[in-house]
């Protein structure tokens, strides 16, 4: 991150609020985005810089030693875990951090889905027309799953209604990428405008078919994996 100037940074949409996992900030990080005029919430490890580090629990406000200034949120997780986070919002009430913080899990679920069950790292090739070929293969794939997911959550809904559950249900994704691996590509490329409209009807049927409890407030504990090396023989089908 230290080579990293606002220059370097993309267009970011006005009023955004950069989210940032703990293995980003740094203060040169904290120093551009201050002067780009970038809001900013990051979650620091227990190895961050001492300024934060020895930071009071609760709301409070530091200087870090290249000159800029941050506000202090710390407070115990339910798993008796300390968290801390760093800001430059200061006109935002403390009980609100732990929840926009906890706003970017939509993105870390992304990335777990593009990495773990389209496995975009692993590539079906070595030259750079088949890697390019492969990502955009996935990224389409990735955005259909989320079209889909809408209209299969959708019928889970409408089937479920007035049925007492202990939880709500949804579509299970991992199930769901299969089906569209087999069925998709026939779906839209069988020629047939009418055929192709009963067979997507039937694809979220069938995604709405299998289905996975919505349980709001779980937590697990992080468990860190060795790093894995990639073998491209691997790459799943598309």
């Amino acid at each position: 991150m230290s080579t990293l100037s606002s220059e370097n940074l993309p267009n970011i949409a006005e009023n955004s609020i950069i989210l940032l996992d703990r293995g980003y900030p740094s203060q040169n990080l904290f120093k551009t985005l201050q002067d780009s005029e970038l809001k900013f919430v990051a979650r620091c490890n227990s190895m961050f810089v001492s300024e934060v580090n020895n930071a009071p629990m609760g709301d409070s406000v530091s200087t870090l030693k290249n000159g800029i200034t941050v506000r202090i949120i710390k407070f115990v997780l339910s798993s008796g875990e300390t968290e801390t986070l760093a800001t430059n919002l200061f006109d935002i009430s403390e009980n609100l951090f732990p929840e926009l913080y906890a706003l970017r899990w939509g993105i870390e679920t992304a990335y777990f889905r593009f990495k773990q069950e389209l496995c975009v790292e692993k590539f079906s090739g070595k030259t750079t027309n088949s890697i390019y070929q492969d990502f955009w293969a996935s990224m389409v794939l990735l955005n259909t799953v989320a079209v889909f997911q809408k209209e299969a959550d959708l019928a889970v809904e409408k089937r479920q209604a007035g049925k007492t559950l202990k939880h709500q249900n949804c579509a299970r994704t991992s199930d769901l990428i299969i089906t569209l691996r087999d069925r998709f590509i026939f779906a839209v490329l069988c020629g047939n405008t009418m055929f192709c409209d009963l067979e997507i009807e039937r694809v979220i049927k069938t995604m709405s078919r299998t289905v996975s409890p919505v349980r709001p407030g779980r937590s697990f504990p992080r468990r860190f994996k060795p790093y894995l090396n990639f073998n491209h023989n691997l790459k799943s089908h598309l």
